[in-house]
């Protein structure tokens, strides 16, 4: 088996979307922000994880002539231009970060969604359903890697992007690392060309399905985390919406071009998000569903109540799909 790449071909789950599309967790590092550490410090925002890639250590001056770059854009001026020294970097940040307490995110990601989507690299939902997940060889990591039978346009299933490839890990839903993941470093997206690769690959993708939403009517194969991202009863939970993961907001928009019934979307709006973007997200249609958390008196009571509040919303208002036709894992 190759380094990072799954041989566990799957088929793809079918739904019956007349009845009811699937629900899916879109989770960002806000939760991971809250509850981990990086090499025992607090980590608070996505800015002081970039900084740590620098191969070299940053003054305060350099990283004040920073403030106000894109993220992608930032991560392109720190990290390596070469791939073999950025990915290196990559394992050695991440490696570092660690969860102490499960508690939060284990209730929020163990509701019952159809299927997880996540910007983060590292395994932390996976460790709720499967004690240190994370510490496992990557050999051993690639047997929950299940990758869906598809061929792109050249022929082949391209395994970079991750785009057709989820980790099943015991009874949990399938986690997409829409974004890369730890085991495969070469899946990463954080600089401004890796977006622009990825999305590149997901008009390829797009250009395969054509209007199948329209063709399939009542059933629907969901054969990669774009399809569960454009038709799906979407949660968004602990991601900022950044305007440099413009991938995200391409399919956002793409959404809003769909003829047919696409699921709703709901954003959960912190006090400390940038309101140029939950402005743009109001826009597209997307339920920014504020959570009034009382008795904060500090960043960290205020993160922790306010998950707590979003899970509990979530569980009273999620409607359970009963039109899953097919879930078929290949011999």
């Amino acid at each position: 088996m190759k380094y990072g790449v799954s041989k566990l071909k799957v088929e793809s789950k079918k739904y019956n979307v007349s009845k009811t599309l699937p629900n899916v967790l879109l989770i960002g590092n806000g939760v991971l922000q809250s509850l981990a550490e990086i090499n025992g410090i607090k980590t608070r925002n996505w800015s002081e994880s970039l900084i740590k890639l620098s191969d070299e250590p940053m003054t305060e001056a350099q990283k004040e002539k920073l403030k106000g770059i894109p993220y992608s854009v930032k991560a392109t001026i720190v990290a390596s231009a070469k791939d073999t020294n950025r990915n290196k970097k990559y394992e050695e940040v991440f490696k570092t970060l660690k969860v102490k307490d499960y508690s939060l995110l284990n209730d929020l990601v163990s509701i019952g969604f159809d299927s997880i989507l996540t910007t983060n690299y590292t395994y932390e939902i996976e460790n709720c359903f499967l004690h240190k997940f994370s510490d496992i060889k990557v050999k051993d990591k690639n047997k929950y890697a299940c990758q869906i039978k598809r061929k792109s346009l050249k022929g082949k299933t391209d395994p970079k992007y991750l785009i057709h490839t989820y980790n099943q890990v015991n009874e949990s839903p399938p986690v997409w690392h829409i974004h890369g993941e730890e085991r495969r470093k070469s899946s990463i997206v954080l600089t401004h060309d890796e977006y622009a690769r990825l999305l590149q690959k997901l008009l390829e993708e797009n250009k395969v399905n054509k209007n199948k939403y329209v063709e399939y009517e009542n059933e629907v194969k969901y054969k990669s985390w774009l399809d569960y991202f454009l038709m799906s009863n979407l949660y968004i939970v602990g991601l900022g919406m950044d305007f440099s993961e413009f991938d995200l907001w391409w399919i956002l928009n793409r959404r809003v071009r769909e003829n047919q019934k696409s699921g709703k979307i709901t954003y959960f709006k912190t006090i400390y998000d940038d309101n140029n973007i939950v402005n743009a997200l109001s826009h597209l249609n997307i339920n920014v569903q504020e959570i009034d958390v009382a008795e904060a008196y500090d960043i960290t009571s205020y993160y922790i109540k306010f998950y707590k509040q979003v899970t509990e919303y979530i569980k009273k208002n999620i409607e359970f799909s009963k039109g899953v036709l097919r879930d078929e894992k290949a011999n």
